[in-house]
């Protein structure tokens, strides 16, 4: 990754678009909004909902299910999941989530 980075004499630009392979586990981490003394699990319905926000981070598309299971896992404890916190944002409270989770599916083959 270094060397791809040397080779571009800081013209980033190049960098779109690029694939890399990684030798080792990649770990990304989850950015959490947090208002007051709540956080919160961001997710977007679209990269055009995530505005400037979504500049500065990688995207990673998850079925809601993983999403839960982020969101319950993370050390700061979030009290819900935002969809699209900078339009229209709708929160998923943590008292939900165990209901959408046990939810039966409406696909069907």
């Amino acid at each position: 990754m270094e060397e791809m980075i040397g080779a571009l004499n800081g013209d980033f630009e190049k960098l779109t678009g690029m694939e890399f392979t990684a030798k080792d586990k990649t770990r990304l981490i989850p950015d959490i909004l947090q208002n007051g003394d709540r956080f919160f699990f961001p997710i977007f319905s679209t990269t055009e909902a995530m505005g400037e926000y979504g500049d500065n981070f990688s995207k990673v598309q998850k079925h809601m299910l993983e999403v839960i299971l982020l969101a319950r896992n993370n050390e700061k404890e979030p009290v819900g999941i935002v969809l699209n916190a900078f339009s229209e944002p709708f929160v998923l409270d943590k008292e939900i989530w165990d209901i959408v989770e046990n939810m039966k599916s409406r696909i069907r083959k």
